[in-house]
């Protein structure tokens, strides 16, 4: 029974994500989750429950930790929401790395599926579009000058 979840069981399901894949851990244990997320091992524990009875997370008796499918499913879902949040403070408005990974941490949980969608469009065209990324990029350092010609583009 999948249920939302609150801003730290979504820290906690992106964690578990990440160090299985960053880290290429084969098996994610509780102690793994609490260095990663700097918690204690007893909140690591409480909120790990609460993913089981949620359906996200399954754990053996002094194990492994596993997503579910569903589980996987939001936890590429926030990791996603996360990265094209940081790709959009550090590449477009130039924030530092670790600036940008600590607001995405906090945005990521805020943001309605319909913000979401529209800003995984934004970075799509902006993938493919360079001269957009371009423009913008200069209108957020105050370029005076810029080589493509998009006057009118985002109202300005």
């Amino acid at each position: 029974m999948s249920k939302t979840l609150k801003k730290s069981g979504e820290d906690y399901l992106e964690a578990i994500y990440t160090i299985k894949s960053k880290y290429n851990k084969m098996k994610v244990k509780s102690v793994d989750i609490a260095n990663y997320l700097g918690v204690s091992k007893p909140s690591t524990n409480r909120a790990l429950n609460i993913l089981i009875e949620y359906g996200y997370v399954e754990k053996e008796d002094y194990g492994a930790v596993t997503l579910t499918d569903c589980g996987i499913n939001l936890a590429k879902s926030i990791k996603r929401k996360h990265d094209n949040i940081k790709l959009l403070l550090t590449k477009l408005l130039g924030v530092s790395e670790a600036q940008a990974e600590i607001d995405a941490c906090k945005i990521e949980h805020t943001l309605s599926h319909e913000t979401t969608q529209k800003l995984e469009e934004l970075i799509s065209k902006l993938n493919t579009e360079e001269c957009i990324a371009e423009k913008f990029t200069c209108l957020v350092a105050g370029c005076e000058e810029h080589t493509c010609n998009l006057q009118g583009k985002f109202g300005v």
